[in-house]
């Protein structure tokens, strides 16, 4: 039985939900991201070494940008164990080598996330559509 409305009115009211949906999503992930107290901790923490003889003064600045960046719950921990160990020992090269061998967002990039694709109309298509109306 084929209802009396119109399909493609429907699908058009689809389409335009889908699309405003991404755009509040890709919204909410653009926004800027408050940093872990450790995190702001350990960038203070390097850019006081900056000077320092032992430091590769460009390494702490990739460093520092890397760290400034929005982190996991995972590698927070991994920073907050090398913190901890650094406030413990004082062996700053220890604690160079754990954020070296943490993963970084790409500090290449100019805002260290990758550029996000925007959705357009044209990349949906209607696979199958099928209704029933009573």
């Amino acid at each position: 039985m084929v209802g009396d409305v119109d399909v493609f009115q429907i699908q058009e009211k689809v389409v335009a939900h889908i699309l405003s949906r991404t755009l509040e999503q890709q919204a909410i992930e653009e926004a800027p991201k408050t940093l872990d107290p450790a995190q702001q901790a350990v960038a203070t923490l390097l850019r006081g070494y900056m000077n320092h003889p032992d430091v590769d003064r460009q390494e702490v600045r990739l460093l520092i940008k890397g760290i400034s960046m929005p982190m996991r719950n995972v590698h927070l921990k991994a920073l907050r164990a090398a913190f901890q160990e650094f406030n413990r020992t004082n062996d700053l090269p220890q604690m160079i080598a754990a954020l070296r061998s943490m993963p970084m967002v790409d500090v290449s990039s100019t805002t260290g996330r990758p550029a996000s694709r925007v959705l357009a109309r044209e990349d949906l298509h209607l696979v199958c559509f099928d209704f029933v109306w009573s």
